[in-house]
């Protein structure tokens, strides 16, 4: 990956969901999310009957030494929200 380069935004939709290979999707990620305190890595995910999908991306994502907001998005019965990942402590 690093013959592309890395960016400031990253952004993802209807990515994260159990059956795919979540770890290196994160990795990828990480690999091309520019190191300042701009990137941004934004994800839309919409609950699937499984948590631990997500759970699990945030969880490598602040090993990683990343922090994360969400909202949710529309209706509350639609269960979609959006997660905005930024590194932490990057000048």
């Amino acid at each position: 990956l690093a013959e592309f380069g890395q960016f400031d935004l990253i952004v993802g939709s209807d990515i994260i969901l159990s059956s795919f290979d979540l770890d290196k999707l994160f990795s990828s990620c990480y690999a091309l999310l520019a190191r300042s305190a701009e990137a941004r890595l934004i994800l839309a995910f919409e609950f699937r009957e499984d948590w631990q999908a997500i759970s699990d991306f945030i969880g490598w994502a602040e090993a990683a030494n990343m922090e994360v907001q969400h909202e949710e998005l529309g209706d509350p019965d639609d269960e979609i929200y959006l997660y905005t990942f930024r590194w932490k402590d990057v000048t």
